[in-house]
């Protein structure tokens, strides 16, 4: 199968895009260090850490030793691509100063009743009866600990009660954090839905596979095409999250 050369040419640049924006990432976290002053620089950290992982994964997939005959695997490059911008999300979310004090203990008490929540259903469901009651406990204190909370205190009652229910990751939604982030809603909920659909094997990842060329020795337009889209998201992403950790630990300005 001969390709043609604009979606190579395409997948080439943004490739090297993503590479230039990956290392400035990585250069970005070894100044950082261990700087770990504050709870929020320290999960900032982690998930900043997670970033450049992820996208070094990304990096290794796109790596062609032959420029034209290579097995691309766009699959996991979708799958990837929104794990970094979720990622990008969670970072946003932690290290946004501008809430006031109330509603950022109330997020990280809704944060904190997602994580305790899911854990007691993992146990449950593997029969780990310490666990279970253990963390059952501490969905309790969670739940005390937001109903004493004033910003709690002043949501309607159907939003109260979907918080104390554990399910909720996000106080405001993910939409909010990605307007706060700079990006615009409408790109963020299309390619939102494209790359979940990768993700979760959902029918728009398969259903036209054959029209598609999807091959695993000389990738087709679309295989190219689709993993350019997905790169150009991530270094989207890996770039919010530079500014994130630039204004999260302002000190390397002056040094």
């Amino acid at each position: 199968m001969t390709l043609e050369p604009q979606p190579q040419l395409v997948f080439a640049e943004v490739t090297e895009a993503f590479r230039k924006k990956v290392s400035e990432a990585k250069a970005l976290s070894i100044s950082v260090g261990v700087r770990h002053g504050t709870l929020e620089q320290g999960y900032g950290s982690a998930i900043f850490l997670k970033i450049i992982m992820v996208s070094e994964s990304i990096l290794k997939i796109t790596d062609a030793r032959e420029p034209t005959r290579f097995q691309l695997d766009h699959f996991s490059i979708g799958s990837m691509a929104r794990d970094l911008v979720e990622a990008m999300i969670m970072l946003g979310y932690l290290t946004d100063g501008a809430v006031v004090d109330d509603v950022k203990r109330m997020r990280r008490t809704v944060l904190n009743l997602h994580d305790c929540t899911a854990r007691y259903k993992m146990f449950k469901a593997w029969k780990d009866q310490e666990q279970k009651r253990g963390f059952r406990n501490v969905m309790m204190d969670l739940r005390r600990e937001l109903t004493a909370n004033p910003a709690f205190r002043r949501l309607p009652e159907e939003r109260r009660k979907e918080l104390m229910s554990g399910k909720v990751m996000y106080l405001e939604g993910m939409r909010s954090i990605v307007r706060n982030l700079d990006w615009d809603g409408d790109y963020f909920d299309g390619l939102y839905t494209y790359l979940s659909t990768y993700t979760h094997t959902s029918p728009m990842s398969y259903y036209r596979y054959n029209e598609h060329g999807v091959n695993t020795e000389a990738p087709s337009d679309f295989q190219l095409a689709f993993a350019s889209t997905a790169l150009g998201a991530a270094t989207l992403a890996v770039d919010t999250a530079i500014d994130r950790v630039r204004a999260l630990f302002p000190q390397l300005h002056s040094e």
